[in-house]
């Protein structure tokens, strides 16, 4: 099980590293993660940042086809000052939270919206942390939008994700 940062975290954590112009703004990210080869069972790529008061109103989900097996979980994490240091899936506030057991193996997907695959439209106005399934609101203010591995990949490629987010 290892622990990965799509590349707005990369450059979020590393001060010396502007993330490109319209990649962070209110309204919406596009993380992308690289797997140089096949991923393990339980490895955790975190893809952003979001606030614990925010709204997410869509995740569209791309991925090359990751080989002949491979799910994914889609989720959140405890962020900064919470006090945790994420080095494994147990680590996660809930890792399948917003997707659950979502194929990467069969075909590339291009656009999915995953926002709604386990929460329904009744969720719309739900905060990051009523979505995370937390009965209150946490005393740190930023959580992980995670990929968590549900299935071994054999194959490396691409993650991204299209997420549209109302702040508040």
């Amino acid at each position: 099980m290892a622990v990965y940062k799509s590349d707005i975290v990369t450059n979020e954590d590393n001060l010396n590293t502007q993330n490109p112009s319209g990649t962070v703004t209110k309204t919406g990210a596009f993380p992308k993660f690289t797997a140089s080869g096949a991923l393990s069972d339980n490895d955790v790529i975190l893809m952003m940042r979001v606030g614990v008061d925010d709204f997410i109103d869509s995740i569209k989900l791309f991925s090359d086809d990751l080989g002949d097996t491979g799910d994914i979980n889609i989720g959140f994490y405890p962020g900064d000052g919470s006090g945790v240091t994420i080095a494994a899936a147990t680590d996660a506030v809930d890792e399948d939270a917003i997707g659950s057991a979502i194929d990467v193996n069969n075909a590339a997907l291009a656009n999915s919206e995953v926002r709604f695959e386990t929460k329904d439209h009744t969720t719309v106005n739900q905060r990051v942390w009523e979505l995370a399934g937390l009965s209150t609101k946490p005393s740190y203010g930023v959580m992980y939008l995670a990929i968590t591995l549900s299935e071994v990949t054999t194959a490396g490629g691409d993650l991204a994700m299209k997420v549209s987010i109302r702040r508040s």
